[in-house]
């Protein structure tokens, strides 16, 4: 016999897109609990990015984050990621995190303090 059980489910919590910054989150230790992830490194780069996420509150929509080590993704907005102390050999030159060219979203990425603080003064806000 089938029984059909009610899924608790806020359907609106799911729809809506994370805001910008409280519910995204910059971890460098795995994925944090409570959260979905894309994972930003480099195949030819050491091993200490292999547990660097880019995430956002499970409850909320996907943002449509997406990562590439080999240059942007044709048809998307990317923002290139860059580690300036990284030797030339791990190819750090060419990553991006990218979004659809709808997204309300706007990246920009800071490698030093003083790009950091350069994006404070121009009030946008950053997660570390």
């Amino acid at each position: 016999r089938n029984h059909l059980k009610r899924a608790n489910l806020d359907c609106n919590k799911y729809s809506t897109l994370p805001s910008w910054p409280q519910d995204f989150k910059w971890s460098n230790n795995g994925t944090p609990r409570g959260y979905t992830c894309v994972k930003l490194w480099e195949p030819r780069g050491p091993g200490t990015w292999n547990d660097n996420f880019m995430c956002w509150r499970n409850d909320r929509a996907d943002p449509g984050l997406r990562w590439s080590f080999a240059g942007g993704i044709p048809g998307q907005r990317c923002t290139r990621i860059i580690e300036g102390a990284a030797p030339a050999r791990f190819t750090w030159r060419d990553n991006y995190l990218c979004v659809q060219h709808n997204s309300p979203y706007h990246f920009a990425w800071a490698y030093s303090n003083g790009l950091r603080d350069r994006y404070r003064r121009q009030r946008k806000a950053c997660i570390q």
